[in-house]
């Protein structure tokens, strides 16, 4: 199975639909998704090795830490990244993840900022797993 992204129709706000063969993958178009609202993923290469953490008590808890997480890097730290070694795993009480990227720093003009994206929302958040496909959905609040 093929994995990405696309935009679901919405009034206000981006809906994002991601896909993969693994719960990683999809999580990692996740992220994909949400950095290409705001710029062009195109003109990001990375160079700066970073590990990224998130858990949550479940997979909807999980998928928003992970992109709260791309969020605040990218607005505190002025960090923007494009791709994502992703790993899942859980233990007693949680679900963690870590994915390993390359950053580069944030430059508007270089990576043809879009839009600004406020925040995350659980509203119609959704994690489908299925044999051999996993799919997630959001909406990021602009």
């Amino acid at each position: 199975m093929p994995s990405g992204f696309k935009y679901l129709d919405h009034v206000t706000d981006a809906y994002v639909e991601a896909f993969g063969s693994s719960i990683e993958e999809a999580f990692n178009q996740s992220a994909r998704g949400l950095i290409n609202i705001m710029f062009d993923l195109n003109t990001v290469k990375g160079c700066k090795p970073r590990t990224l953490c998130a858990n949550g008590n479940d997979t909807i808890q999980l998928l928003y830490d992970w992109l709260e997480k791309i969020l605040w890097i990218i607005y505190t730290d002025s960090e923007i990244m494009s791709r994502f070694d992703v790993t899942i795993s859980k233990s007693d009480s949680s679900i963690l993840l870590e994915a390993k990227t390359l950053t580069e720093s944030l430059d508007l003009e270089k990576h043809n900022y879009k839009t600004e994206v406020k925040g995350i929302t659980f509203h119609q958040m959704q994690v489908l797993e299925k044999k051999n496909k996993c799919t997630c959905k959001y909406i990021a609040d602009l």
